[in-house]
């Protein structure tokens, strides 16, 4: 569990609770009927988890993104060298 407290955390606080609160049962059965794209949660935890699992394996793996609540996940469970925010990582490749 060690190894993936950021996939664990970010699947109850962005999934789970999100499954939960659903009004409509629809959204998750067809996702495209999902006018908030909560379904796109479900990418990401799967993109959190690779990178998890490359780091765990000794693999140096930084997940670059523009959604704070990931980078937030990331910190909260002292991993923040996992994850860099997209302007950060603009900045870095022209320079």
């Amino acid at each position: 569990m060690e190894q993936y407290k950021v996939s664990i955390d970010f699947y109850i606080e962005q999934i789970l609770r999100k499954l939960i609160e659903m009004p409509n049962l629809e959204n998750f059965y067809d996702p495209k009927t999902d006018k908030r794209k909560r379904w796109n949660s479900f990418y990401d935890m799967q993109l959190i988890v690779a990178t998890e699992f490359e780091n765990n394996q000794q693999r140096e793996t930084i997940f670059v993104t523009s959604e704070n609540k990931i980078i937030e996940s990331f910190k909260k469970n002292n991993k923040e060298k996992f994850v860099l925010h997209f302007d950060e990582y603009e900045k870095m490749i022209k320079n």
